[in-house]
């Protein structure tokens, strides 16, 4: 097995180098916030195409999914469920400027009750995604009018919208228990031609995704496809 040295980010700053290659798709904005606000590194420097073709074939393929429910005339609100920081929902808000959206996050990071079944190597990210907010979230949408927040921990947040239909959500959750939790409250109240987009399926370390989707699929008897951004699937509902 190769080993590999890691050095802290300020070895910069004694380099002559071309690019700098960011490769981390999750929080590679805050990244390059560091390289370009702490080390002064020039933007021109700073190379983000390895994770941004993930996030374009994301952009794209919601930006069509949204002219397609337009055309369609789908009723039915759009939701969220694992916002983060908000930069996905940022753009579900926009292309869905008249549409009620439901965002649903404990802002706190993981659950630890949806972390018992994951494997070791989910279960030391227990504390990692808390460096967010309502208050964050909201600030970046476009039509915040129309944002509701639901914080804690889902299912028990989805208490009194049993009779809401929604024609988009975005599950992005990462853990076992509450993508089969999703699916199994969203699916049902998916309109006809609506789509349920489900980050991390290809992902290896989040093996509970992949095995959430199945077991609902199979289930259910429900089929999916990837989207073409290596990590995404999409049900639909006929």
């Amino acid at each position: 097995m190769l080993a590999y040295e890691i050095k802290p980010p300020q070895i910069l700053l004694d380099l002559h180098f071309d690019k700098v290659l960011v490769s981390t798709y999750m929080c590679h904005r805050e990244v390059v916030q560091q390289l370009e606000s702490e080390l002064k590194i020039p933007s021109h420097k700073i190379d983000i195409s390895l994770v941004t073709a993930r996030s374009t074939a994301r952009h794209t393929f919601l930006e069509n999914f949204a002219k397609v429910a337009k055309e369609r005339n789908l009723a039915g609100d759009v939701a969220e469920c694992g916002v983060y920081r908000g930069e996905f929902a940022r753009l579900i808000n926009m292309h869905f400027p008249s549409k009620k959206f439901y965002l649903f996050d404990t802002f706190e990071s993981f659950a630890a009750k949806d972390m018992e079944r994951e494997i070791p190597e989910v279960q030391s990210f227990l504390h990692v995604f808390t460096n967010t907010s309502v208050e964050l979230v909201l600030s970046k949408m476009p039509h915040a009018q129309n944002c509701i927040v639901r914080k804690g921990w889902f299912p028990q947040t989805a208490k009194g919208l049993e009779d809401e239909r929604f024609c988009f959500v975005s599950l992005d959750t990462d853990l076992y228990d509450p993508i089969l939790a999703g699916l199994e409250f969203f699916y049902p109240r998916l309109v006809s031609g609506g789509v349920i987009l489900v980050d991390d399926y290809f992902d290896p370390l989040f093996q509970g995704v992949l095995q959430a989707v199945n077991t609902f699929a199979s289930k259910n008897h429900v089929s999916f496809v990837p989207i073409g951004d290596s990590a995404s699937i999409a049900l639909t509902k006929g």
